[in-house]
């Protein structure tokens, strides 16, 4: 078995170490659509180089990227680049100790290697990065308690393993639902995006691997990443700053549910009551997502008493009609502007002002919280009224026909019941129409 040259992850001078032994034993691996049997390599842990389109990293190589001021290419070309794959350490280091799914702290407690890597011909790591990061701290902080990370199991694919190859491998083992971490919902999407655009993999392919019920839902995940995108570039101006919309999953799925189907000026100003909430998620505490009505079923409601509140006038509702010429069938989020305006343009303004959305975001949560009160006010006082309605229809559809003719009397006997209770029930409605003159 031929591997590349080590790359190091410290700058210290010396030849690469390249002991690699004959094949361990023979592991099983789902390759190109069936079970085939791969040999497994002992390599010296400097050995293996981190795979820098792994699917976790890619929000973190961002964000890096935005913090260092480095190009965009930097991970991209970065496989043979040492500096690169100091950076890529440091994350895939960081990911290892996630609370989530906790391999740092379980490979500190055994010290011992249960899982075998997943390697290309050439040394590159598609599966167990963040152990191996793990093991390699581990390793270089106490060499003497982690003797046996000197060395890494690595079960090696064969050299014909293609990128097309090495993207359905890793999306298969990483979204199986026993992963201990699974992807988080922007890296799900960025990599389910170059699947389709990039790699051309068939989209009957993606449904398998992606464990996708029906192929409509494809589509729905990059419509999502696509609102997240436009939200970060162009109401943040932050491009690729994904970790600002990581804990916001829910969020823009609800939000593109909402604007599934709709457009015009009123779907712009939803859209933008979501941008809203997303930018003032830390503000509204961890159940943001509760507020997501205010740009669905209760937009209207929400919208229309923000208004009498504030003195706006809503009653401007001149046309726009759009030139369906201009419209990008294409793209997802086509179709939101133009239409025929909502009384709620208003709004737009407001909504687009990035200096107050802190005041916005906490006056459209007031109003929510004021009308959703109102809903439960209104609700317990017809409790009674909704009683006596389901009492009504449950003895207006009783069918006596099939009844037992010795259930009879016990019917009866019921049947007086509820006659006395009503007639008392009656008397109370009475009395208190007499104590309260606004009662009919």
């Amino acid at each position: 078995i031929h591997l590349g040259p080590a790359v190091r992850l410290s700058d210290e001078p010396g030849p690469p170490q390249t002991e690699i032994r004959s094949p361990k034993r023979y592991e099983l691996v789902h390759f190109r659509g069936k079970m085939s049997e791969f040999p497994v390599a002992r390599l010296v842990i400097d050995l293996p180089v981190y795979r820098m389109r792994n699917g976790r990293t890619q929000v973190e190589q961002y964000q890096h990227l935005q913090e260092t001021g480095l190009s965009e290419d930097f991970f991209v070309t970065g496989e043979e680049n040492i500096s690169a794959q100091q950076a890529q350490h440091k994350i895939l280091l960081n990911l290892s100790k996630d609370e989530k799914g906790p391999i740092y702290q379980e490979l500190e407690r055994v010290g011992t290697q249960h899982e075998s890597l997943l390697v290309t011909f050439d040394g590159v790591v598609l599966n167990g990065n963040r152990r191996l990061a793990a093991m390699r701290d581990l390793f270089q902080h106490d060499a003497r308690s982690y003797s046996s990370f000197s060395h890494v199991d690595a079960v090696i694919l064969p050299t014909e393993a293609n990128e097309k190859d090495l993207e359905l491998l890793e999306a298969e083992l990483q979204m199986a639902p026993e992963t201990k971490l699974e992807y988080g919902w922007v890296e799900r999407r960025l990599k389910l995006r170059r699947h389709i655009e990039v790699l051309k993999i068939p989209r009957d392919q993606i449904k398998e691997t992606y464990r996708f019920r029906r192929e409509a839902e494809i589509n729905v995940e990059l419509q999502q990443l696509a609102l997240a995108e436009e939200y970060l570039e162009m109401y943040l101006g932050r491009a690729h700053a994904y970790r600002e919309v990581g804990q916001s999953e829910q969020l823009f799925k609800d939000l593109e549910k909402q604007l599934r189907g709709k457009s015009g000026s009123e779907a712009e100003v939803r859209r933008l009551v979501g941008y809203v909430l997303a930018k003032e998620a830390r503000k509204l505490g961890n159940r943001v997502y509760r507020y997501n009505p205010i740009f669905g079923r209760d937009f209207e409601k929400v919208l229309t008493r923000y208004a009498e509140d504030e003195g706006i006038d809503l009653s401007d509702t001149t046309s726009d009609v759009p030139d369906n010429d201009a419209v990008d069938n294409d793209d997802p989020l086509g179709g939101l502007s133009g239409g025929e305006q909502s009384p709620f343009e208003a709004f737009k303004p407001i909504l687009e002002d990035q200096e107050k959305t802190g005041e916005t975001a906490e006056k459209l949560s007031r109003v929510f919280e004021s009308l959703t009160e109102e809903e439960r006010e209104r609700n317990s006082k017809e409790v009674a009224l909704k009683a006596v309605q389901k009492a009504n229809r449950t003895l207006h559809d009783l069918d006596l026909s099939n009844a037992d003719t010795g259930t009879f009397s016990r019917i009866k006997s019921q049947l007086n019941a509820i006659i006395s209770i009503s007639k008392s029930l009656k008397a109370q409605i009475d009395k208190m129409a007499i104590e309260d003159v606004g009662v009919e």
